[in-house]
């Protein structure tokens, strides 16, 4: 992705890494040894892969020691068996069928206990259904996972002896035009690194009031008071059984549903230099646009099954339009025209507006349970979308 680093624009090739690492520190996986668990004799197999584990944490550069998948786990893996197959007195100790994978490392070392191995923790657990969703061990099958390349070229360092891995290696091999952009200068490369999945400025999140839309230049809010207006026949049939004599039979009838209608209402919004009176005071007004999010709502109040009085809506007032969010979906229609409802985006919400430029926010839930969240620009003249920065939240 292109991306500006130091005032320079480079291609960043490493932003899915990066993604997978911020994801990693939010998760802050744990393993804690119990009391039940713990083996009462020294084990020297226990010790000898604790070791290894941390020596291989230890030189791990930024940010492949964050990332939480089974493409770290297996490289570790290797590692370790690696370290065991070295070691005279504990050789053969440990095999293929003694390890199994979760985003995290299982090996059997006792017939009933496995040792974990997450993150920067251990533990000793009692086994159980650990091995039944086990992942491969073989590096092959992991050819064209997120970061495959950069723990390919970790794994073979330490496996090569090395005592001490040059991470300005590591990032002149993998993020050369990145370092390149910061003259090499450390402060400036952790700065960068750190804002390296911020992709352009965004404002301070907006706080919407529930069923308001705002008109920020003028500060003054608009709100519908939707009220029951009647009934009629809908296309809709409602379908009975009649019996009679003996007989049945199925007859048709028009089904009866509410009409709704609106008036529209405005205040100011209190800046501190409104007099009691003007702060208090409601009016009644007359805006056709405000049709397009009364249809809105109906259609909504339709799909979802519910009456409107349980549909909830916000948004802005920009020049000419009105902007508003529905149901995580976001709309626009013509401040003066009751015609011409446009659907902007979906599974989003507004975070902010400013400059012509409309912000949303699209959140996913990922398999790790944490909370992975996109915020765009949306152009409103120029119809264009660019991504500004991505992060990540607890679930």
């Amino acid at each position: 992705m292109r991306k500006c680093v130091n005032n320079v624009v480079v291609d960043v090739k490493a932003i899915e890494l990066y993604e997978k690492a911020f994801e990693g520190i939010i998760l802050n996986s744990q393993a804690i040894s119990t009391i039940e668990n713990t083996i009462e004799n020294a084990n020297k197999l226990v010790k000898f892969i604790v070791e290894a584990y941390n020596d291989f944490h230890s030189k791990i550069p930024s940010p492949l020691y964050a990332v939480e998948t089974n493409m770290k786990y297996v490289v570790l893996a290797k590692y370790i068996m690696n370290r065991i197959d070295q070691s005279d007195e504990l050789r053969g100790s440990v095999s293929v069928e003694d390890i199994a994978l979760n985003d995290c490392i299982y090996i059997k070392i006792e017939e009933d206990k496995v040792l974990k191995l997450i993150y920067k923790t251990w533990a000793i657990e009692a086994l159980q259904d650990q091995f039944e969703d086990n992942s491969s061990l073989d590096l092959e099958d992991y050819v064209n996972e997120v970061g495959y390349e950069e723990f390919i070229w970790f794994y073979e360092q330490m496996i090569s002896g090395s005592e001490d891995i040059d991470l300005n290696e590591y990032y002149n091999v993998f993020m050369k035009e990145f370092i390149d952009a910061c003259k090499h200068i450390p402060t400036v490369l952790n700065w960068e690194l750190n804002r390296i999945l911020d992709f352009g400025r965004i404002p301070k999140q907006m706080k919407f009031e529930k069923n308001r839309i705002v008109n920020l230049d003028t500060r003054y809010s608009y709100f519908l008071d939707i009220y029951l207006a009647g009934t009629r026949k809908s296309n809709q049939k409602n379908l009975s059984i009649v019996i009679s004599n003996n007989r049945s039979k199925i007859e048709e009838s028009a089904k009866i549903v509410d009409v709704y209608d609106f008036d529209v209402y405005g205040k100011s919004i209190d800046s501190g230099l409104l007099s009691k009176k003007d702060e208090n005071k409601i009016e009644k007004k007359d805006i056709d646009g405000m049709v397009g999010v009364f249809k809105i709502l109906l259609n909504t109040a339709s799909e979802l099954g519910k009456g409107i009085e349980n549909i909830e809506y916000h948004g802005i007032v920009d020049d000419d339009s009105i902007i508003f969010s529905i149901n995580n979906n976001v709309y626009s229609c013509d401040f003066n025209k009751s015609a011409d409802i446009k659907i902007l985006a979906r599974n989003v919400e507004i975070h902010g507006y400013e400059s012509n430029r409309l912000y949303l926010v699209r959140a996913e839930k990922l398999k790790s349970g944490v909370i992975k969240e996109k915020i765009y620009a949306y152009n409103i003249r120029s119809e264009q979308l660019k991504v500004c920065k991505i992060q990540f939240k607890q679930g």
